[in-house]
């Protein structure tokens, strides 16, 4: 299996000098911008080796150089036959030049802009070649690997969770005290103006870090040890098809005991009523944030979202197609990838789907619109629980328009993605997957609505982490997706022992919110099926980051300048991108040490 994150065409010009086979593979110019950030499965005409250990080509804008280099020097591959018999018309289709391979990841977020197929375009279908028997098949897109999972030693991740009782949790204590930011050069009703401002977004975070439950790994899992941070540290890295496949298989058996093995020694989060949620690592450093639930998001907004997301859906005139959206690794729902970029760009650029559809999108995110609400209100969120990754958000924003005159259309972040039902896919149940070309050193945001059985269907699983989440609709979840394999279950398929809190969920202590409990839907199937159920995430690309953090548009032109191409891991740790657990017992306030112990901070010096 070779991992390219660069045009298939350069790759394979690189590889057919040492293996000259490889000319006998032709690409056409779609298949390129399609399929060039994806896998390319060689193991059927005779290339079978791995290049995974080739870390400079896990960058987001890859050297192949590099691969050049590997190529020459090493030794494992001379031993190696690859003369192969086939049939020569296995590489050739109605449309020229085809080459059918694996497609490993299906369609990214962050990819798919290159295989954007508005709905209302018609495409000719591309037409699979019929194999000789005798022959060994060409790998083609969308194979499904059966996979036995009681042969399968495939576990989740074991990782024990302590919850702190009675404990108040403040991740950024500088907000405990209200002190205005507010120039020399501003005066008079523009400076209370301000002042008033800066207030209202002091007392969101006192909101919001009031009442939260926290949760602190008593195990040894450390989100930059464990998580899957890529070398050069700008995105994470994806987990492999096959993993991915043998959980799915293992979700979507009649036999709910098979998930439930699967998932085995699962650390269940259930929603507690009016409180957040906060999870942290050995070191005590916050890794996951899921904000409560206020009177103002149940009553006012939250309705009001659900009413415009199909309205939003509605809108949009050029959607992706039928086809892209079957080949959504993450789902085969409806989807929209709006924003800015700069994968596989020379500058950052306005993905296709937003330059489709930017009059509907500009419109839905106006200032004072539903959206644009919706946006400020978790990135308050943001700022509040992880002020650094904040910060280096702000910064990658102003370079950003500084430079290329590119703004931030969706708060604190560049792109925005509104997960919907449509007709055949009644709910937004998204498979194992790996945002890894987010920033590493970041976090997306989620926003779950609709209204469905959320005690019961479509808890969240961060898979290296051990843990699985209740979202009801209302709520925003804050966490690394770029680090972390998840997906969606249903309660049906966790093996619940007990949860944090030393209950089982059952009907009487999880009761639904929204106004509605069980017993009003016992005959209301669709809300029992979780029908509807929807989400939007804001994220951030690591091309984005990168760039503005080098100051050069890609890190080819960084090279040749001889600048530092990598991204220092240690010092963001240092500067808490994950912020450290600071917890108050009281009225004392208390820090964990590296050890996992706590710390009386209230003698500290200085």
């Amino acid at each position: 299996m070779v991992e390219l994150k660069r045009s298939l065409r350069i790759a394979l010009n690189v590889l057919a000098k040492r293996f000259p086979d490889l000319n006998r593979v032709k690409l056409s110019a779609q298949d390129v911008d399609v399929w060039q950030p994806k896998y390319l499965q060689l193991e059927s005409i005779g290339i079978l080796r791995n290049f995974s250990d080739i870390q400079d080509l896990q960058n987001t804008d890859p050297d192949t150089d590099a691969l050049q280099d590997w190529l020459e020097k090493s030794e494992c591959l001379k031993a190696v036959d690859f003369k192969i018999s086939v049939d020569k018309n296995l590489y050739h289709s109605e449309v020229s030049g085809d080459c059918y391979f694996d497609d490993d990841d299906a369609v990214d977020d962050d990819t798919v802009d290159h295989d954007y197929i508005p709905a209302n375009e018609t495409t000719k279908k591309r037409q699979r070649p019929q194999s000789s028997s005798h022959v060994t098949k060409l790998p083609r897109r969308n194979i499904s690997h059966t996979v036995s999972i009681s042969h399968s030693r495939l576990q989740l991740p074991q990782a024990v969770y302590q919850p702190v009782q009675g404990a108040r949790a403040i991740f950024n204590p500088a907000t405990r005290r209200f002190t205005p930011n507010l120039p020399d050069t501003l005066s008079g009703k523009a400076r209370q103006k301000l002042r008033k401002h800066q207030h209202h977004k002091w007392s969101l975070y006192q909101r919001h870090s009031r009442n939260t439950e926290v949760h602190l790994a008593k195990s040894d899992f450390h989100v930059e040890e464990d998580g899957r941070i890529s070398k050069p540290a700008w995105m994470g890295t994806n987990m492999t098809a096959d993993v991915r496949q043998k959980i799915t298989e293992a979700i979507d058996d009649p036999n709910p005991d098979i998930a439930k093995k699967m998932l085995s020694g699962i650390t269940l989060i259930p929603y507690v009523m009016h409180k957040a949620a906060a999870v942290c690592d050995a070191a005590g450093r916050m890794f996951f944030y899921r904000s409560a639930l206020t009177q103002d998001m149940i009553r006012q907004l939250l309705p009001q979202v659900n009413v415009t997301a199909q309205k939003f859906v509605d809108s949009i005139k050029h959607p992706f197609s039928e086809d892209n959206m079957l080949r959504n690794s993450r789902g085969h729902h409806w989807f929209s990838i709006a924003g800015h970029d700069r994968n596989n760009k020379e500058v950052p650029k306005a993905s296709k789907f937003q330059q489709a559809n930017d009059v509907v999108i500009t419109e839905y995110f106006k200032p004072g619109s539903v959206f644009q609400r919706l946006t400020a209100f978790g990135c308050t969120i943001l700022e509040a629980q992880f002020p650094a990754i904040a910060e280096r958000y702000k910064e990658s924003i102003k370079y950003m328009n500084d430079t290329y005159g590119i703004e931030a259309k969706f708060g604190l972040f560049f792109n925005f993605c509104l997960n919907s039902p449509r007709n055949g896919v009644k709910r937004v149940f998204c498979k194992p997957h790996v945002d890894w070309k987010n920033v590493a050193f970041g976090v997306c945001m989620i926003f779950i609505y609709g209204h469905f059985n959320h005690c019961e269907k479509c808890w969240l699983v961060i898979w290296e982490a051990g843990l699985a989440f209740e979202l009801p609709p209302g709520v925003f979840a804050l966490y690394p997706s770029s680090l972390f394999l998840h997906f969606n279950v249903d309660l049906c398929h966790l093996p619940i022992v007990t949860t944090p809190n030393g209950e089982r969920p059952t009907k009487e202590n999880s009761t639904p919110l929204y106004f509605c409990d069980h017993e009003s839907h016992d005959d209301d199937e669709a809300w029992q099926r979780a029908d509807g159920r929807g989400s939007m995430v804001w994220f951030n690309q690591a091309s984005m980051v990168q760039t503005s953090e080098l100051g050069v548009s890609t890190l080819k032109l960084a090279k040749e300048l001889g600048m530092e191409t990598t991204c220092d891991a240690s010092v963001w740790m240092k500067k808490d991108i994950f912020p450290m657990q600071v917890i108050e017992f009281g009225h004392q306030p208390y820090e964990q040490d590296e050890l996992g112990g706590t710390i009386d901070k209230s003698h500290s010096q200085g």
